[in-house]
């Protein structure tokens, strides 16, 4: 049986550890963020949401992740 190899990223300034191959999407849901209100900064460019569960993490990326809070 092999272990899952895991791939280091770097998240609001944080470093995490996930799966090799995993998307951004998989890490908005472990993360808990809801998709409709994020913006996701990918190495510097600003990912377009139809592009989270296409778009594969290498070890060494950053990330910003910014959920949209509404109020008054």
């Amino acid at each position: 049986m092999s272990a899952q190899r895991e791939l280091k990223v770097r998240v609001n300034g944080e470093e995490l550890g996930l799966p090799e191959g995993s998307s951004v999407a998989a890490l908005l849901e472990r993360l808990r963020v809801a998709t409709p209100r994020v913006a996701v900064e990918h190495n510097r460019a600003i990912l377009l949401k139809a592009a989270y569960g296409t778009t594969a993490l290498r070890d060494g990326d950053e990330l910003e992740v910014v959920e949209l809070v509404g109020g008054g």
